[in-house]
Parts: C-alpha cells; structure tokens; sequence
C-alpha cells in the first residue's frame, strides 16, 4: 500500500514523499549531542534546521490551551472546542488576528514557549551566541489558521530587514500534531545561496514592503512553490508532519511557505524573530502592546492579512499603486504561464 498523499502545497496540489516535495531532515541529535559547529554548518548549508522535540511537548499544549480559551471566549468560531473544530460559516474573516502584544501572546504560558531557556539556549547555539545575549522581539506573529488557508512562496528580508542581518525566524507549531493537511510550514532547502535564485536573491531578497512607494498586497513572491522550483531544479521544497514541541529555525533569505489546510479544524502556530543582542533590531516589532497598537497602524498590512487589489477599481482611488506581478516584470521575471508553456512544467 503507497504512503503517498496528495497535498496542497501552497495553490500546487503535490504528492509527499515526492522529488517535488520532500521529507524534512530532523537535526536535533547535532543540538542534543552538542555539536553546535555542525548545528551551525546545518543551518548555513541547508538555510534553515527543523529541531524536533526541543522545545518540550507539555509546555506547548499548555500554550495552546490558551488559545483554545481565547478562541472560546470570542464566540462563533469552534463548534469542538476539544477538537478544535471550526464552525462552517468561520474562516479568515472570522478568525481573530493574534498577531502583536497582548495577552495571549504574552501569557505565561505562552511567553514560556516562546521566550523560556529552551528556545533560548537552541537559538543561542545557532547563533553561536551565549543564551543570554539573545534578543527576541516584542511583536509575536501568533496566527489561527482557518479552511484553505496557507501562506504563500516568501523570505522575511521583504518584512524585517532594518535590523540585524543575522535574524533568524522560530516557527513553532502550537498544535499536538501539525500534519500537511492541516497546514505546515515548507522550506527550499538551499534556496538562501543557490545560483539559479541569485537574481531574485538580489531584486525581491533585498525588497522592503514599506519602502517601495505604492506597494500593496501579501509580500509574497507567488502562491506556487512550482514556480520556484522551476526557476532552479537544484533546490528543493521540504515538509514534514510536525508535533508539540518541535520548532523551525531559519534564515532572512530562505525562501519558505505552507500547505493548505484542508480539514475542518483551526491550526494554530507562531512565528518568533531571534537575533544576537548586541546588533541593531527593527524597532517598528518593539515595544509595548499600545506601542505595538500605534506602529501597526501605521504600517502596511501584509500576508494573508493584506488587503485583495481590485484591478477593476483601485487605480482609481490611488496614485501607482504597486503589485508584486508589476515588480517582477520590473525585475525581469516572466509571467509563470510563460515559463510553462517554454519549459512544459
């Protein structure tokens, strides 16, 4: 009997295991046996290093009780809040957004998930820095993802690039089992250094949302990994099926994205910045929860969250707004139709 699934990855419906998507390799036993120089060689050879376990199990579901709490108390979201399942009518629009400082957040519970000696001590060894002399953002990107939701084809420097060029993400399932069809973080393995991405490396890597004069939309470079791998062969998407207690760690330019989530229930996950203490940090993701409330206002809106263009209407109201599509043909893309029909991919 085949263990291949059909999953969505990102728009693309793919099978894992597959040379299209693989497995993701586990490098906890580098972290576990100490070998925090191979750690490292892991981290800068691959661009990112899944840790299984290193967080610790109980801690996680601790935190994810208080989510659940949260998502209770706000009403019309689950129907099983044991289940986590989702009412029918509930998605992205009636989803909270977490996202920020506040007392979810900032829970405890949460905080010792995210900010405990843990996390601490495993970023610290990545960054070959002592676990005190890490520093962790205010703002925590804490997100409820509904039905069909998935994050599109991106690297970070597009969101956080005015502070330390050795920032690097956690992404944390908060979840006891992340499976792909509920929704898990991909990553393109090499797709930080590989030559055949070295010019989107050196145009959308080195692009700022909030600098470019009338951008609007997500951020995100496209919604199709395949588009990605057909730009170079060489790199290659990888998954896994994630549990509590398991964490993500990678690098500004690595280039990630998420399966879909094609269940009925909620998933829940966080993404948290880490960066040595010492460098410069993005002060628009420091500060207080007011603080917080004042810098988000004045910032655009990016990811799922961006608000949709209107090619119909909005040019109307707005001066040049700026699509990610009109950035890539500036950047001499071509259209990804056009790299099918010339390469039969």
């Amino acid at each position: 009997m085949s263990n291949e699934r059909i999953i969505k990855l990102g728009d693309a419906e793919v099978t894992f295991p597959s040379v299209v998507l693989g497995q993701i390799e586990d490098s906890s036993n580098l972290y576990k046996r100490a070998d925090f120089s191979g750690l490292r060689s892991k981290l800068e050879e691959d661009g990112f290093l899944y840790l299984k376990g290193v967080l610790g199990r109980d801690s996680v579901l601790d935190a994810r009780a208080v989510v659940i709490r949260g998502l209770v108390e706000k009403g019309d979201v689950l129907v099983d809040q044991n289940k986590s399942v989702l009412l029918e009518a509930c998605n992205l629009g009636c989803l909270p957004n977490m996202e920020g400082v506040n007392s979810l957040t900032h829970s405890k519970e949460m905080l010792n998930v995210l900010e405990g000696s843990s996390i601490r001590n495993v970023v610290g060894a990545a960054l070959g820095v002592d676990p005190q002399q890490t520093k962790t953002f205010d703002y925590k990107w804490l997100r409820a993802v509904g039905r069909t939701t998935f994050t599109g084809v991106h690297c970070d420097s597009v969101y956080m690039s005015r502070g330390s060029s050795k920032l690097l993400t956690c992404w944390i399932p908060i979840e006891e089992n992340a499976t792909l069809e509920l929704g898990a973080l991909a990553m393109c393995k090499g797709s930080h250094k590989s030559k055949g991405l070295q010019r989107l490396r050196a145009t959308y890597g080195k692009f700022d949302t909030e600098a470019e004069p009338g951008f609007e939309g997500s951020g995100w470079f496209t919604n199709d990994p395949l588009e990605i791998s057909r730009m170079d062969p060489e790199v290659q998407w990888v998954a896994g099926d994630y549990e509590a207690g398991d964490m993500l760690i990678f690098s500004l330019l690595t280039l990630h994205c998420s399966t879909a989530n094609l269940t009925d229930r909620v998933r829940i996950s966080c993404d948290i910045r880490y960066q040595p203490a010492d460098e410069i940090i993005d002060d628009r993701y420091m500060g207080t929860a007011e603080e917080m409330k004042l810098k988000a206002a004045e910032r655009k809106r990016g990811g799922a969250y961006s608000a949709t263009l209107d090619s119909s209407s909005s040019k109307q109201n707005t001066v040049d707004i700026v699509s990610i599509e009109d950035l890539k043909a500036r950047w001499g893309f071509r259209q990804s139709t056009e790299i099918e029909r010339i390469t039969g991919l």
